[in-house]
Order: structure tokens, then sequence, then C-alpha cells
């Protein structure tokens, strides 16, 4: 983990604790975990990340946004603009729509 770390404990040089007590007492009440980190996307059962989940996750949350200053810019261009408003009004044809 690292130098001020030993065995999933804190492990501060003796200096830095007689010099700084409050702060030292403070880092040695925080728990961390020795087993690796993972992404997880918590809008879905298995936590992985879809487009699908995702553009729902925005619908659901009420994010949804008018289209005008919030997404227009110079530096966009037009075609990206345009896909992207049909993207957040549902207008992008799909698979189901196709059928």
């Amino acid at each position: 983990m690292g130098d001020v770390t030993l065995d999933a404990r804190w492990s501060l040089p003796s200096t830095f604790q007689q010099l700084y007590p409050d702060i030292a007492s403070e880092i040695d009440r925080v728990l961390f975990s020795i087993e690796s980190d993972v992404m997880v996307w918590t809008c879905s059962l298995d936590g992985k990340v879809t487009c699908a989940g995702a553009c729902a996750s925005l619908i659901h949350a009420g994010n949804l946004i008018s289209c005008g200053k919030q997404i227009r810019a110079a530096f966009i261009p037009p075609s990206r603009y345009i896909l992207t408003w049909k993207l957040l009004h549902d207008k992008l044809p799909t698979d189901q729509a196709l059928k």
C-alpha cells in the first residue's frame, strides 16, 4: 500500500505523531481494506454499465434536459448537437423501432 501502512493498519512515522497528535488520531480512525478496488455502476443490478442502462438512469433520474444552451456551444459541431437532441428525446432509430 505505501510507506504509512503495514498489514492493513496505519504506520505513521513517530515524528509525525509527535508533531501532529490530533491529525494522527484522526488518521488512525480511518479504516481501509487491503482488497483491490472495483468500479461499480450503482444503477444496475450486476454493477456493469451499459448504454441502455446509462440512458435509462438519466431519464429516470429526471436529468433529461431540454436542448438549448446546456448542450449547444460554438465548439460542438451541428451533427453532434442533433445527435444529442435525438438521444435525449428518444428519437434515434433503434432495432425495436425499425421493426
